[in-house]
């Protein structure tokens, strides 16, 4: 798989999420993002995004809130390699209503994090 390509596409548009989502799936998802997850601002909005080489954690991401997922590649100077990962994110309204959604499952410093992200002040 070339790198940036997005993976499970079939338009370019942003796919949506499921409209009932199980509270235990919305824990999962804060612990996955409190580990492999970053809050930041992007281009004026904010953006939600989770990393891993396992592309089923990420589409489980996907299809519960929608969003992209891309393939990206990381050098491994020890080993002379590249390995595969995947990045799923999402932008705007619907990051910040994951944001909103996971808020109290999460860390104080994840919580330091998103509200930044909200309040549009960027994340350090």
């Amino acid at each position: 798989m070339k790198r940036g390509r997005k993976v499970g596409w079939e338009s370019s548009k942003t796919q949506k999420g499921e409209k009932n989502i199980s509270l235990i799936d919305i824990a999962w998802a804060a612990g996955f993002l409190e580990g492999e997850g970053s809050f930041i601002i992007n281009k004026g909005s904010g953006q939600i995004s989770g990393y891993n080489t396992d592309i089923e954690v990420l589409d489980k991401l996907r299809k519960m809130f929608g969003g992209r997922i891309v393939s990206k590649s990381q050098y491994f100077s020890t080993f002379e390699s590249r390995k595969e990962y995947f990045q799923w994110y999402c932008s705007g309204s619907r990051a910040r209503g994951i944001m909103m959604t996971i808020f109290s499952f999460m860390s104080v410093r994840r919580k330091e994090q998103i509200k930044k992200v909200l309040e549009k002040k960027g994340v350090e």
